[in-house]
């Protein structure tokens, strides 16, 4: 069975390309100002992931995995900084 790990706060939003194309087509023909935020409510969360996958999540402390990610940013292992996964931890 699959397994997702679950970080105390981290959650994300979500957004299909369907409803992306859609506000971009509506951007187009419509007249339109300012910033959107297409993603919908509720967000995502370990949970709710593994309802979706038919998984189990296993409890993870979130420590570890921004020292990982802190790590493998310092060495170029990885692209994406540590303040993206903090940004998702606390969304």
């Amino acid at each position: 069975m699959t397994s997702i790990p679950a970080i105390p706060g981290m959650c994300s939003q979500a957004l299909h390309t369907d409803d992306a194309a859609e506000a971009f087509r509506q951007a187009i023909v419509r007249t339109v100002h300012g910033a959107f935020n297409l993603a919908a409510e509720p967000f995502v969360d370990a949970p709710t992931l593994a309802e979706m996958f038919d998984a189990r999540t296993i409890p993870t402390p979130g420590w570890p995995v921004r020292a990982a990610v802190s790590a493998a940013w310092s060495t170029h292992l990885l692209r994406t900084p540590p303040s993206l996964f903090d940004s998702a931890r606390w969304s």
